[in-house]
């Protein structure tokens, strides 16, 4: 039996304008509350990490929030992700922008965890110093949504949905974005072909001559 993508919801997604004005947001904030030592400022600077890594590497949100500061090569750039019951592993770059918010972030993290010498030390932690949970997360980009003034409803997922999709549109063929986001087929990458094509006749409309 054929499988016919255009039965499938196609996932939603932020435009590249549209996540660089989110990030910024939480950029700005960041360099508005530095040396200012508060909850609000160690909160903002691990939203600003938590983001940046999410779509920069396009993680799951239960691949961010297991995340342990040993996962992360600095000197790489790049992040180990272990998923499902299998521990399914892949190693998914960082670009400058999620290392420079990670490296910001740590030195706060480092004053707050106090478990340093054993164990796990998971990256992302809540305000009560534990690891931070995914049911926490809608609410921490609803926040950051909000305040950058875009007007859609953004779940967590949507990073991953738009990392894939601006690397789509800039050039990537379909089984790097497969390996980048750990498909096990190609047949479920293939639904970002048409998120592209979705936007392929946006354009064509607004800018052929007979459209």
């Amino acid at each position: 039996m054929e499988f016919n993508h255009e039965h499938r919801a196609l996932p939603k997604v932020l435009t590249v304008q549209e996540m660089n004005r989110l990030l910024g947001t939480v950029r700005v904030e960041v360099q508005a509350l530095a040396g200012m030592p508060s909850e609000e400022t160690f909160l903002t600077y691990r939203d600003r990490a938590l983001l940046e890594t999410l779509y920069a590497a396009g993680l799951r949100v239960s691949e961010g929030c297991d995340l342990n500061w040993q996962d992360i090569d600095f000197a790489r750039r790049e992040v180990h992700v272990l998923h499902g019951k299998c521990n399914k592993e892949r190693r998914c770059p960082l670009g400058q922008y999620a290392i420079d918010a990670l490296l910001e972030y740590r030195p706060r993290y480092e004053e707050r965890w106090e478990r340093k010498a054993e164990g796990e030390r998971p990256v992302f932690l809540s305000q009560w110093d534990r690891r931070m949970l995914t049911r926490t997360v809608p609410r921490t980009i609803t926040k950051w949504v909000t305040k950058a003034a875009i007007k859609k409803r953004v779940n967590p997922h949507c990073f991953r949905h738009s990392a894939a999709t601006h690397i789509l549109e800039n050039g990537a063929d379909l089984r790097t974005i497969q390996t980048l986001l750990g498909h096990a087929s190609i047949i479920t990458t293939e639904i970002y072909t048409h998120v592209g094509t979705r936007k392929l006749k946006s354009v064509h409309t607004t800018t052929h001559p007979r459209a």
